[in-house]
C-alpha cells in the first residue's frame, strides 16, 4: 500500500480502528478462527501503539474480545499477543491498559496467575502497596477518568479494599492543596478527589461517609465560600454535601450533630495553627454549607450550641478554639454573633436571649453580671413582647450602677427614654377587644419602641421624629373619645402625619427600620385616609416638571438645581481649559491663531456670564490666587505691567487657578454626585413600594384605588392628562383604543370600572366616537361595546341631577349608533366577537327602563314605532 499525505494516513488507521471495533461488537467474533482473532488482537496493539488518539478504541476493543473468547483463545492466542505488553509492569501503565489488565485478570483468573500480577504488578494490584503508582498513572492519563470512577474503583471494593484505606492511600491526596501547581490543574485535581470520594461512599455506612467528608483535605472543599454555582469543583462538592447530610437525616438517631460542628471548629483552628504562616484561607465555620448543617440541629441541640457560641463571646472559650492573635480572634466573635442570628431567626425560644446579648454589646458597658427579671415568660412571647422585654431590659441596664451606656449619656436623652419607655408600658397595659383600637395601639407600641432602640444610636434625628409621634398617638387617643364628632379642622389627620413620618423612616438607610415601618403601617390599614395614600403616590409618581423626560417617575424632583451644577461643571471645564492652554501657549508660530481661539472663548463667556450669578467666596478664591493681577483695569499703562510677567510667573498663575477650579468642581459634586442622589432616591422609591404592596393585599385594596382616583378626579377636573392614577387609567384606555398597545386586556378595564361606575361616565364620549368612526379597526370597537355595557349595567340613577342627565345623555346617543351599526351589517362582514360583545351592550341597553323609557330618535326601532302609529290611524 503506497504511503500518502500525513492526513490519509491518519483516516486510514482510524477507519480500520472502527471496523475493528464493529466487528467484535457485531458478534462477528465467534466465527472467526483462532488465529484470525490472534491477529485482530496483534493489530489493535500495534494502532495503539503508533497513535495515541487511537489508544482508547482499541483498549475498549481489546476487552471486548476478552469477554467474548473462550479460555482456549485467550490463552494461545489472544493472551500470547497481550503478555509482552503486561509484562511492563506500572512503568508504562495508563488507565486503558490497568482497566484491561483486570479485565483479564477476572475473566481468566488461572491463565493471568497470581505469581505473573505478583512479579510485574504486584499482589494485589490495588493494594495499598500501589496506591503511590495508581496515583501516577491517574494524573499522567488526561482522559479516561471515568475508567477510574466505573471501573477501578469498584474493582478494589469488589476486592475487599476497605474505603477508609483507599480514601487515605490514594483519594485524599488528590485533594491535598499544592502551591507550586497551577491553579487550573489543582482544581482538575481536586474535582477528581471529590468525585473519587462520591464513589468511595456510595453505599457506605453512615461512620465511613463521616470520616471521609471530615478529613482535614476535603473538609475544606465541602465547607467553603466559593459564590460561584457554575464552578465544576463547587458543585461537586456541594453534591458530596449534600449525600452526607442525606445520610444523616436516614441514621439521626446514631449520630449528634452538635458533636460535628465542634468537630469543625476545632478542625478550623489546628488547621489555622498550621497555616500561621501561610496565606491559605481556612472558611470551615463561616461557609454556607456549615450553616445548612446549623440548621439540621435538634431545638435542644440548637440552645447548647447557642449558649457555647454566648460563652466565646463573653470570653469564655468552651471549645478551646479562640486564637490568641487579635485580629482572627475578632473574626471569630463575629462568626459567633452571626451564628447566633441565624439560630434565633429559626428559633423563638433562643431570640430573647440573643438579642438581649446584641443589645447589650452595641450600647452598653457592663462591669458586672446583671440578672434579667421575668426571664422565663419571654420565651413564648409574641414579636411585640419580644421588643418590650429588651426595652425592659434597657430600662433595667439604665437603672444599674455598675452599666454604663456606650455613648454619652445626657439628662435630656434620660428624659426622652424615660418619657418613651413610660407610654409603651401605658400602651401595653390597655386591653381591648376592639380589632382596629388593638392594631392601633400596636401599631404606635411597636414604632416607639423601634424609635426607642434607635436612640442609643442617633438621639437627634430619633427625638426629632418622636415628638411628632407623641403628638399622633395624642390625637389618635383624641379620635378614640370623639368617634361620632365630625372633624371640620383644616389640620392634617393624625394618619397623614404618622404616614409622612413613616416614609422619612424609607428615607433612611436601614433595613430593620423598612421591615418596621412596613409592619406598622400593616397596624394601620383601617385608618388610611385619601390623602395618605395621596402622600405616597407623590413619593412614587411626582408631579412632571421641566426637563422631565420619564413623566417624573423615578426622576429627581429639583431640576433646577441639577441644571445649575451641570451649568457648574461646564464653567469648571471650560476655565480648566483656558488654564491648559494658556500653559501650553509656548510655540511662537501657531501664537496668533491660538490669540483668536482665546477671543473667540472670551466672547462666548461674556455672553455667559451676563445670565450667571457668580459666587462670592468663589471670586475672592480666584482673586487671591490672582493676587495682583486681579486689580488690572482697561488702561494702556496696566496691560503694559501685566505683559511684563515672566513665563515663570504666569505658569505659577496658572497652577494656582487650575487648584482655585479644582477644588470648585470638587465641592459642587459633579455628574457622579447627582448620580448617587438619583441612584439613592431609586432606592428609596423601592422601599416605598412596600407600603403599596401591604395596600394591595388588604381588604381595602379597592378603596384605595378609588380614593386616590376620586380625588384626582374631582381636584384636577381641568387637566384631563394629569400624571396619577385617574389619569394614568384614561391614557391607557385611549392607547389600548387606538391600537397603540395591545395590552392590557378589556377585562382590565371593565373590572376597574366595576369599582365605581359613575366616575368613569367621563370615558363614555371617547368610546362613543370610536364606536362611531368606520375607520376604527374591529377589535378596538369590540373593546368599546364591552366597556359601554360594563359602564350601562351598574351606573344607577341613585346620585345628582346632573350626573343623571348626563347618564341619559351618552345611553341615548349609545343606543343610536348601535341602531345604526345594527342597520348597515351585512351577512358577509360579520365577526364573531363583536357580534357578541355588541349583542351584550344591546341587552344591557334594553335593560334600562329606567334611563330609556322612549326609543330614541333616529334609530331603527323609533321609525318602526311611528309607522306603526300612522297605520293604527
Amino acid at each position: 500500500m503506497a504511503i500518502g499525505p500525513i492526513q490519509e494516513v491518519g483516516g486510514i488507521f482510524l477507519g480500520r480502528a472502527f471496523g475493528f471495533s464493529s466487528i467484535v461488537q457485531s458478534g462477528r467474533l465467534s466465527t472467526m478462527n483462532s488465529e484470525a482473532v490472534g491477529t485482530l488482537t496483534n493489530e489493535l496493539l500495534t494502532m495503539a501503539e503508533k497513535k495515541s488518539y487511537l489508544k482508547a478504541v482499541c483498549h475498549k476493543t481489546l476487552e471486548d474480545i476478552v469477554t467474548q473468547v473462550s479460555a482456549d483463545e485467550f490463552g494461545d492466542h489472544v493472551w500470547l499477543k497481550l503478555r509482552d505488553k503486561m509484562k511492563q509492569g506500572w512503568d508504562s501503565c495508563s488507565l486503558d491498559t490497568l482497566s484491561l489488565l483486570l479485565s483479564c485478570r477476572s475473566k481468566f483468573p488461572d491463565i493471568v496467575t497470581k505469581k505473573f500480577l505478583k512479579k510485574h504488578w504486584g499482589f494485589p494490584i490495588l493494594g495499598e502497596e500501589n496506591d503511590e503508582k495508581l496515583l501516577k498513572t491517574t494524573l499522567d492519563t488526561v482522559q479516561k477518568t471515568e475508567l477510574l470512577l466505573e471501573k477501578i474503583i469498584p474493582s478494589a471494593l469488589a476486592e475487599g479494599r476497605e474505603i477508609s484505606s483507599m480514601w487515605n492511600g490514594f483519594g485524599e491526596k488528590l485533594v491535598e492543596h499544592l502551591p507550586e501547581k497551577r491553579a487550573e490543574v489543582m482544581a482538575q485535581r481536586q474535582l477528581l478527589g471529590v468525585k473519587v470520594a462520591s464513589k468511595l461512599l456510595y453505599g457506605a455506612s453512615t461512620e465511613q461517609v463521616l470520616d471521609v467528608c471530615f478529613s482535614p483535605r476535603m473538609a475544606g472543599l465541602i465547607f467553603h465560600n466559593i459564590t460561584r454555582k457554575s464552578d465544576p469543583l463547587v458543585a461537586a462538592a456541594d453534591q458530596l454535601f449534600e449525600q452526607m447530610c442525606h445520610q444523616l437525616k436516614t441514621d439521626n438517631e446514631s449520630h449528634n450533630i452538635l458533636d460535628l460542628v465542634e468537630k469543625l471548629w476545632k478542625l478550623e483552628a489546628s488547621l489555622l495553627e498550621k497555616l500561621n504562616k501561610s496565606s491559605a484561607r481556612v472558611d470551615l465555620v463561616t461557609s454556607t454549607n456549615f450553616t445548612r448543617l446549623i440548621d439540621m440541629m435538634k431545638p435542644e441541640e440548637a440552645e447548647t450550641y447557642s449558649n457555647i457560641l454566648m460563652a466565646m463571646v463573653k470570653g469564655k472559650d468552651k471549645l478551646e478554639v479562640m486564637s490568641e492573635q487579635m485580629p482572627r480572634k475578632a473574626k471569630q466573635i463575629e462568626t459567633c454573633l452571626r451564628q447566633l442570628q441565624h439560630l434565633s431567626t429559626s428559633n423563638q425560644g433562643l431570640q430573647t436571649k440573643v438579642l438581649t446579648l446584641f443589645l447589650r454589646l452595641a450600647y452598653f458597658h457592663v462591669d458586672k453580671k446583671v440578672k434579667r427579671h421575668n426571664k422565663k415568660s419571654d420565651r413564648d412571647s409574641h414579636f411585640l413582647e419580644l421588643l418590650f422585654s429588651l426595652c425592659q431590659y434597657c430600662q433595667e441596664l439604665l437603672s444599674c450602677e455598675s452599666v454604663k451606656p456606650v455613648m454619652e449619656w445626657s439628662e435630656a436623652m434620660q428624659e426622652e427614654w424615660s418619657k418613651l419607655f413610660h407610654i409603651v408600658s401605658e400602651i401595653k397595659k390597655l386591653q381591648s377587644d376592639d380589632k382596629d383600637v388593638k392594631n392601633k395601639n400596636s401599631a404606635f407600641q411597636l414604632l416607639l419602641m423601634y424609635l426607642g432602640i434607635q436612640v442609643f444610636s442617633d438621639y437627634k434625628t430619633t427625638s426629632e421624629i418622636l415628638q411628632d409621634v407623641y403628638v399622633c398617638y395624642e390625637k389618635a387617643a383624641e379620635d378614640k373619645k370623639k368617634k361620632n364628632a365630625s372633624n371640620e379642622s383644616d389640620e392634617p389627620a393624625w394618619v397623614e402625619v404618622l404616614t409622612e413620618v413613616l416614609l422619612h423612616l424609607m428615607s433612611l438607610q436601614s433595613h430593620l427600620g423598612r421591615v418596621v415601618t412596613a409592619s406598622v403601617f400593616r397596624f394601620l390599614m383601617d385608618h388610611i385616609t385619601p390623602r395618605a395614600v395621596s402622600l405616597i403616590a407623590e413619593v412614587l409618581i411626582p408631579k412632571k416638571r421641566r426637563g422631565d423626560d420619564a413623566g417624573g417617575a423615578m426622576v429627581e424632583g429639583d431640576n433646577k438645581e441639577d441644571d445649575e451644577e451641570e451649568e457648574e461643571d461646564d464653567d469648571n471645564m471650560d476655565s480648566d481649559e483656558v488654564v491648559d492652554e494658556s500653559s501650553d501657549d509656548d510655540d511662537e508660530d501657531d501664537s496668533n491663531e491660538e490669540e483668536d481661539k482665546e477671543d473667540e472663548d472670551e466672547d462666548m463667556d461674556e455672553e455667559e456670564e451676563e445670565n450667571l450669578e457668580v459666587d462670592e467666596e468663589f471670586r475672592n478664591s480666584v482673586r487671591q490666587a490672582l493676587g495682583a493681577a486681579a486689580d488690572t483695569g482697561d488702561s494702556d499703562e496696566e496691560e503694559k505691567e501685566l505683559s511684563d510677567l515672566s513665563d515663570s510667573e504666569m505658569f505659577k498663575l496658572d497652577d494656582m487657578l487650575a487648584e482655585v477650579f479644582r477644588q470648585r468642581k470638587k465641592a459642587s459634586g459633579g455628574k457622579k454626585a447627582r448620580e448617587e442622589k438619583k441612584a439613592e432616591l431609586a432606592n428609596f422609591r423601592l422601599r416605598v413600594l412596600d407600603l403599596v404592596e401591604n395596600m394591595i393585599k388588604s381588604k381595602r385594596c379597592g378603596d384605595f384605588l378609588l380614593m386616590n382616583i376620586t380625588c384626582e378626579k374631582e381636584g384636577n377636573k381641568n387637566a384631563a392628562n394629569e400624571s396619577g392614577c385617574f389619569g394614568i387609567f384614561e391614557e391607557i384606555l385611549s392607547k389600548v383604543i387606538s391600537k397603540k398597545q395591545s395590552k392590557p386586556h378589556f377585562s382590565f378595564f371593565t373590572s376597574i370600572i366595576e369599582i365605581n361606575p359613575m366616575l368613569f361616565q367621563s370615558f363614555s364620549k371617547s368610546l362613543l366616537s370610536s364606536l362611531r368612526d368606520e375607520t376604527v379597526k374591529v377589535y378596538n370597537q369590540t373593546l368599546c361595546c364591552s366597556i359601554l355595557t360594563s359602564l350601562c349595567k351598574r351606573v344607577d340613577d341613585k346620585t345628582e341631577s346632573e350626573g343623571v342627565k348626563k347618564m341619559k345623555k351618552w345611553m341615548k346617543e349609545t343606543a343610536e349608533i348601535v341602531s345604526q351599526i345594527v342597520g348597515n351589517i351585512e351577512r358577509d362582514s360579520i365577526k364573531t366577537m363583536f357580534m357578541k360583545e355588541l349583542l351584550q351592550l344591546m341587552l344591557a341597553l334594553q335593560a334600562r327602563h329606567d334611563i330609556l323609557q322612549e326609543v330614541p330618535e333616529g334609530t331603527k326601532w323609533y321609525r318602526k314605532e311611528k309607522q306603526e302609529e300612522k297605520t293604527t290611524l
